[in-house]
């Protein structure tokens, strides 16, 4: 005999809640990654030109044993006869290998030339890693949610 369907046990409602609170806090988590991954990416302005490497400046990051000794080139380019002296708006391993004196290619804000930045092609991490990362875990979280509200289902209605 089949037990009557009535109201949904409180265990069952506190546990539907706590899997929603847990994946509202994955969701979260998820977003905050993907705007960190998003905030860390260099800008992309409308113009293009090559300059000059002027210097690189290289920071120090205490790191276990070893430092992590990222670099930032400063540079030079001309814009209608004028130099236009700027820095990279971030550090990173892959500017050091630029040799002062050594091209650069940058982007720029033509109303604003100061306002520039390396361009995309040195930024080489793979930014759809996070966002990859974050979509699959939501759908493998989701999965197991819907496989465990399925199972405990079918054992509160099998027969006894």
């Amino acid at each position: 005999m089949r037990p009557a369907r009535g109201r949904p046990r409180p265990a069952r409602i506190v546990a539907f809640v706590l899997a929603l609170l847990v994946y509202a806090a994955a969701l979260f988590a998820a977003w905050a990654m993907s705007f960190a991954a998003a905030m860390g990416t260099l800008p992309v302005y409308s113009a293009t030109t090559t300059a000059t490497v002027t210097a690189m400046v290289s920071e120090v990051f205490p790191y276990g044993d070893d430092d992590y000794r990222p670099c930032g080139p400063r540079y030079t380019f001309m814009l209608d006869g004028v130099a236009v002296s700027a820095s990279s708006p971030n550090v990173s391993e892959r500017y050091c290998s630029l040799a002062v004196g050594g091209p650069i290619d940058i982007t720029y804000d033509p109303s604003e030339p100061t306002s520039s930045a390396p361009s995309p092609r040195y930024d080489r991490s793979p930014a759809w890693v996070p966002t990859a990362l974050a979509v699959g875990g939501h759908v493998v979280l989701a999965l197991g949610i819907a496989a465990l509200v399925a199972g405990r289902s079918k054992v509160e209605n099998s027969p006894r």
